[in-house]
């Protein structure tokens, strides 16, 4: 996955950008955690207010052409609010790891990062993974089109469905965060191609039954939009009986 300076939604040069993977650094949750620990001990001093919150519902989305993290700080550094700190140690934990590495601060290199740290569940406690997978949920909207291809979009889908099953680690906002993320990635994923966009519908159709309401409004949102996206076609077809089978064994 590469990235330009560019504004515009178009594909990256490889040949200008550092390359962002996925599976950088074996230890990369790890050193998310440390740098975690870090910006929250520095913080703690400027957070006064006692507002609840969630960072996902309500709030104005992101610049993307603004660093993710000196934004966040803008947004919460009055806020005592649990979710809150956690998510501004993670965002600056991750900051702090890209400019180590040399990466541009940019929505894509958030993303990576957000993934990598995911791709290591044993390195992370539940609130680390609720904070990283709220702070994904927020950068993936406005990560360029065309920016993830959809070969990486696939390998993060299978990351996401693998810490959403894990239903002991999450909590219901973490849980609707993964869903979110799911959705939109399934449009960086080959729509005209059923095995790239067949992990995530499945997912998301699956989640549209939830018990929880935040969650369930959350995946039938996606699924909208996913069905839209495939007009017609074999994705199309193989999506309706899905949608057909689920139908009947509900019944």
């Amino acid at each position: 996955v590469t990235e330009s300076p560019s504004p515009k939604k178009t594909s990256l040069s490889r040949s200008r950008t550092p390359a962002i993977t996925m599976k950088t650094k074996p230890t990369a949750a790890g050193r998310l955690t440390r740098k975690r620990k870090q910006a929250a001990e520095q913080g703690d001093d400027h957070r006064t207010s006692a507002s609840q919150m969630d960072p996902t519902e309500g709030a104005t989305a992101l610049d993307a052409t603004v660093d993710i993290c000196a934004q966040l700080m803008r947004r919460y550094a009055a806020s005592s609010a649990p979710q809150h700190r956690h998510l501004m140690a993670t965002a600056a934990a991750m900051k702090a790891i890209l400019l180590e590495d040399s990466l541009p601060l940019s929505p894509l290199s958030y993303f990576a990062a957000a993934i990598t740290a995911l791709s290591e569940p044993h390195q992370n406690d539940a609130a680390s993974s609720s904070a990283i997978a709220t702070l994904l949920s927020i950068v993936l909207p406005i990560v360029l089109e065309g920016s993830i291809s959809p070969e990486k979009a696939r390998e993060a889908v299978g990351i996401l469905v693998r810490v959403l099953e894990d239903e002991k680690r999450g909590s219901t906002s973490s849980a609707k965060c993964v869903v979110k993320c799911l959705g939109v990635l399934l449009g960086f994923c080959d729509l005209g191609d059923w095995d790239s966009v067949e992990l995530p519908f499945e997912t998301l159709l699956r989640r549209s039954l939830d018990k929880r309401p935040k969650v369930r409004k959350c995946a039938i949102l996606y699924l909208e939009n996913a069905l839209q996206s495939f007009q017609s076609g074999n994705s199309n077809k193989k999506a309706s009986k899905l949608i057909l089978s689920l139908l009947e064994s509900n019944v």
